[in-house]
């Protein structure tokens, strides 16, 4: 753990500006005081004159010269954008040299910070992302891996980065962004190649420590080798474990797939049983802590109240077929009981989504589900749990849950399904499957943002 209030001895400790040139000193920002130009005068080219440090010695001010009454005027006249734009600079850099990171690892701290946490939302899980995951991201690495793993492959994904890196020159010339340090800036600015990929590297690198801590720690209390005792602890494994899921299920880079029947490839589906499993041990202790916003509007503990008139078209189908697979295929009562929960599970979720106009809910059914589905599913490779993930994928792709439209985790396991039915059957097995397919592969139908009511009358052969 990391204590960030705490200055390492190792640490250089920054002196307050006493002899800030004129420009700085007006500007009131941080002079380096270096000779003959400081760094703010080289980098905005302008003339830079420091005061007479004789006259810093007498309490009595000296008259200003013509001269410097006009170079007073000249930074008067600065255009304020450029002066927001370095005193944003500064204090971005300040506040990263407080945190102990790189300024780069504090850029991908601030673009978590506004494409994740919805600052104009009240509502009690917004709080906790607001006030109590920051607090946890100074303390814990496995958590401050997580968010720099997700927020890095955002940016991989959103390059141009030009104009990002362009403020950062100085720091990757000064080797504080160590993975750009043996790249030449006509090469990273010329070539977007280069820079995605040293940003796919670091990516990497973040995702590998991450998953690695998670795996250690999940194994850890799966056996019973580290017990969670105090609501920090449960905290950082829930948390750690929903930042990682998130990471997962949105890359676009095929590290991990979303279903294998590969006893070598890990995929997504154990490690939501694991984290599950480990999940279990931390919930009590955040109940009743600061933390226990995450349970608001739980699909679990404060489900909605559901009638008839809110009865959904692809829900009942689901159902519909559950009845008659039972009917044909005689599932074990154990079986039948857990798919029956998944399809009641997706129709909370369902209404949920609508309610809210947020399609998170659906986004988190796979973790909800019982966790004996991930056994049908992985070992008894049950054709009716496979169906159920099929149909949740399709959600995923509608909702656009995902940062790349045409590679990601959901359409692999899509066209998986498709070629599963193909070998089986030699065609879709199911009309309502092979509809599905088309709507969302061939005609890359999307759930516009803010319409998630549409789900009300959800049928794919209305859109085809």
């Amino acid at each position: 753990m990391t204590n960030t209030n705490s200055s390492s001895p190792d640490t250089p400790q920054l002196k307050k500006s006493r002899n800030r040139c004129l420009s700085c000193k007006k500007l009131k920002i941080k002079c380096d005081e270096a000779k003959p130009k400081c760094e703010y005068c080289e980098y905005t080219k302008r003339e830079c004159i420091y005061p007479d440090p004789s006259t810093n010695k007498k309490r009595g001010r000296k008259p200003k010269t013509i001269k410097t009454i006009e170079k007073l005027e000249h930074v008067e006249q600065i255009n304020p954008s450029s002066v927001e734009l370095w005193n944003s600079q500064m204090c971005l850099n300040s506040v990263a040299r407080q945190l102990d990171i790189s300024q780069f690892e504090f850029r991908l701290l601030h673009y978590f910070q506004d494409h994740y946490i919805r600052i104009e939302n009240t509502d009690p899980l917004d709080r906790v992302w607001k006030f109590q995951v920051p607090k946890l991201w100074q303390e814990s690495d496995i958590v401050r891996q997580s968010i720099f793993s997700l927020s890095a492959m955002h940016l991989w994904a959103l390059c141009d980065l030009t104009s990002l890196m362009q403020e950062d020159i100085k720091d990757y010339k000064s080797k504080k962004i160590t993975f750009l340090r043996n790249i030449s800036s006509t090469e990273l600015f010329l070539n977007p190649n280069t820079l995605k990929a040293c940003l796919y590297e670091k990516t990497c690198e973040y995702f590998t420590n991450c998953l690695q801590r998670t795996n250690c720690m999940m194994d850890a209390i799966i056996n019973q080798n580290y017990v969670i005792s105090t609501v920090f602890q449960a905290a950082e494994v829930v948390i750690s474990g929903i930042l990682l899921f998130s990471f997962l299920a949105l890359q676009p880079h095929g590290l991990i797939p979303l279903l294998s029947y590969d006893s070598a490839t890990p995929d997504i589906l154990s490690m939501c049983k694991g984290m599950k499993t480990s999940m279990s041990y931390a919930f009590p202790l955040l109940y009743n802590s600061p933390y226990r916003g995450l349970f608001h509007l739980n699909e679990i503990m404060d489900p909605p109240k559901i009638t008839e008139k809110d009865r959904y078209p692809l829900i009942e189908y689901l159902r519909g077929e559950l009845e008659e697979s039972t009917q044909n295929y005689k599932f074990l009562d154990d079986q039948y009981k857990t798919f029956k929960w998944s399809i009641d599970l997706l129709e909370i979720d369902f209404c949920r989504t609508i309610e809210t106009n947020n399609p998170l809910p659906i986004y988190r059914w796979i973790f909800l589900v019982d966790i004996k589905m991930y056994d049908i599913i992985k070992i008894h490779k049950h054709s009716f749990g496979l169906k159920l993930l099929y149909i949740y994928t399709c959600l995923c792709v509608m909702c656009q849950f995902r940062i790349d439209q045409k590679t990601n985790i959901w359409l692999e396991y899509i066209d998986w399904y498709k070629d599963y039915n193909h070998n089986l059957f030699g065609k879709w097995n199911d009309s309502y499957d092979k509809e599905m397919y088309e709507l969302v592969v061939k005609k890359n139908f999307e759930i516009p943002k803010d319409s998630y009511h549409l789900l009300e009358t959800f049928v794919p052969l209305i859109y085809l």
